[in-house]
């Protein structure tokens, strides 16, 4: 039996490995290259800045309010109005990472200025999430990848893949269904009325169970927390008051993220780089009722993520407001004593 093979032979062998890898490696980017192209030409949203421009042009706010679907669900701006008399917009929904946000007030400062106080929803999960395509497009931004980098690209980016996937497959069941109304992407008055929705039965795994899923907490910087402290560094050169919120999860899901505690401390010590930064911690027995099951949408042993209910939400800001009304009192003094100087120095101009 021959064991050797001949150099022609080997050559050929090598040629041809060589020549299906190479394919592949092409294969891989020219499709991914599609996917991101079309991703970008269906989520382009060119109407936004001008839409934006004039819902926001007789609606002066004090407040920017930031976050995910937490923040979503959970912060509301009518309660703002009825119980501060401040008017607050809210940019929060899901697949809305540091990123996004990071974009978003630089497209909102230019568009209507440098807001008084922002409120950002932070959440356990805050460095191990990034901002979804379909939101970043926006601001006319696009998934850069780096296509001389080893490896497969469709694995690489398979969670953006399926989430794109994801969208499309929505887009094309709105239209197949007909379905009218003002769209999700830009319906700015329904988000800012917006108060929360009631929970369905047994949707909050209230019952400890014997062995339950933990969750493992990913530490700043993570995948986009250089955009969060980019912002921060922005908000304080803004001279903006900045509030960072951790809204309440239910027991279960606290007992769930069992770093929860790394957490805190690694948001309070990120805070406390800013004299403008503040937290509020609400995810505590000693500030929120976290075991009444009718005040989450959802959470529990096992899982990572809970919502507050419209009903749970409800007392949430009441709460909330209450602790942070100091701020806007304080605003409202340092304008009135401006105004008053302004009147025993007419000569006096603010730049």
């Amino acid at each position: 039996m021959n064991l050797f093979i001949s150099d022609s032979k080997l050559k050929r062998v090598l040629s041809t490995v060589l020549l299906f890898l190479l394919a592949l490696l092409l294969s891989d980017r020219l499709l991914f290259f599609l996917i991101s192209t079309t991703e970008s030409a269906l989520f382009a949203d060119r109407a936004f800045k001008n839409e934006f421009k004039k819902y926001m042009k007789d609606m002066p706010t004090s407040t920017l309010i930031l976050g995910t679907s937490r923040t979503y669900e959970g912060i509301h701006p009518r309660y703002f109005l009825e119980i501060l008399g401040e008017n607050a917009y809210k940019e929060a929904q899901f697949g809305k990472g540091p990123k996004y946000n990071y974009y978003f007030y630089q497209f909102y400062r230019k568009q209507v200025g440098i807001p008084d106080i922002v409120i950002y929803g932070v959440d356990y999960f805050t460095f191990n999430m990034d901002s979804r395509n379909r939101w970043l497009s926006r601001f006319n931004y696009r998934s850069k990848a780096d296509y001389f980098m080893p490896g497969m690209l469709l694995l690489k980016y398979k969670k953006k893949i399926n989430e794109f996937i994801d969208s499309l497959i929505e887009g094309l069941k709105t239209v197949l269904e007909k379905k009218s109304g003002p769209s999700t992407r830009r319906d700015f008055r329904q988000i800012q009325n917006y108060l929360g929705i009631n929970p369905k039965k047994n949707t909050v795994i209230s019952g400890k169970p014997k062995h339950f899923k933990r969750f493992l907490y990913q530490k700043s910087p993570g995948i986009e927390g250089e955009y969060f402290i980019s912002l921060l560094e922005l908000l304080n050169r803004d001279n903006v008051t900045v509030l960072l919120v951790m809204l309440p999860d239910h027991y279960g899901t606290n007992s769930s993220n069992i770093y929860k505690r790394v957490f805190i401390r690694d948001i309070r010590d990120l805070a406390g780089r800013f004299s403008n930064v503040k937290v509020y911690n609400y995810n505590s027995m000693q500030k929120f009722p976290l075991k009444r099951t009718e005040y989450f949408l959802n959470g529990g042993y096992g899982l990572t993520n809970s919502h507050l209910s419209r009903k749970g939400a409800h007392l949430f800001n009441r709460i909330l407001l209450d602790d942070i009304r100091h701020h806007y009192d304080r605003r409202r003094s340092k304008a009135t004593e401006a105004k008053h100087g302004d009147r025993q120095n007419p000569q006096k101009k603010i730049y």
